[in-house]
């Protein structure tokens, strides 16, 4: 097997991009490193180790949790509301 055939990932952290092998991706991404996808993009994120980054995080998906449930409790009435006037056309 040549070189060329063995597949590797392309991790970056910061301005360092790094050619690995598929087994060691949980090791460079516990190092802060994210998987980049062959465009380019980063199609997994480093893995924060840090409170300030990992509470920053939190807060994050927190506030797209609470975005979504708003959201979907939106959804919902909107369906009672036209079951509600489906019922009385009837």
């Amino acid at each position: 097997m040549m070189i060329e055939d063995v597949k590797t990932l392309t991790v970056v952290r910061g301005n360092t991009e790094l050619n690995i092998l598929p087994t060691d991706k949980e090791y460079y991404l516990l190092k802060g490193f994210s998987v980049l996808g062959k465009n380019g993009v980063i199609i997994e994120e480093a893995i924060p180790t840090d409170y300030n980054a990992l509470k920053t995080k939190f807060d994050e998906l927190q506030k797209k949790y609470d975005e979504l449930k708003a959201e979907n409790e939106k959804l919902k009435a909107g369906v009672k509301t036209a079951e509600k006037k489906d019922k009385k056309n009837k």
